[in-house]
This record gives structure tokens, sequence and C-alpha cells, in this order.
């Protein structure tokens, strides 16, 4: 599940950085949302997901994304929703790279 409620976002640590297609990404988010993605103070989009109960936000620009989990949220968790949350948004387009 995705949502615009980003409040701590700018806190999260880095799960899955340096994540190709940004471009893509966003466009997907917005599409399954119905609306654009709020914007960081630096410019980038922002979302907020929720994964088998695991909140945790992605960020990015037109080049690269990054997920990320709330401070005190459990590394492990965190990062196998941030994989579940990858392959989620990248099996909606026949062009993303399923390799990253």
């Amino acid at each position: 599940m995705l949502g615009t409620n980003i409040d701590g976002v700018e806190s999260a640590i880095p799960v899955l950085e340096d994540l190709p297609q940004g471009d893509i990404a966003i466009e997907l988010a917005e599409d399954l949302l119905g609306v654009s993605l709020p914007r960081l103070p630096s410019g980038k989009w922002a979302v907020e997901a929720h994964v088998g109960g695991v909140r945790l936000f992605a960020t990015g620009d037109e080049d690269s994304w990054e997920i990320r989990r709330p401070p005190g949220s459990d590394e492990s968790d965190a990062t196998a929703a941030a994989s579940k949350l990858h392959a989620a948004i990248g099996g909606r387009h026949s062009e993303w790279d399923a390799d990253r």
C-alpha cells in the first residue's frame, strides 16, 4: 500500500540505495496513487509504503531512488519489505531492470 504521508522521511535510514530508473519508479507510484507525489526540500519525490505491516519510504529523482526505514524499525524486517516493494513496483513496468 502506498501513501503520501511522508512524516519522518527526513530521518529515515536507507535500506536499498542507488536504485536506477527513478523516472519509472515515480511514474508507477503516481499511477498507483492517482496523484503527484510530495516533494522534499531537496526537490526529490517521496512516498510512504506499508509492506507486510512494515512502514517504509521511497525517495528519489529522475535518475535514482532509494528505499528507507524509520529509525527504530527492525532492520531485517525492513530489508525484506524493501525487497518486496522493489519487486512489486518493478513488476508493473516492461522496461524495469529486474537485476537491481
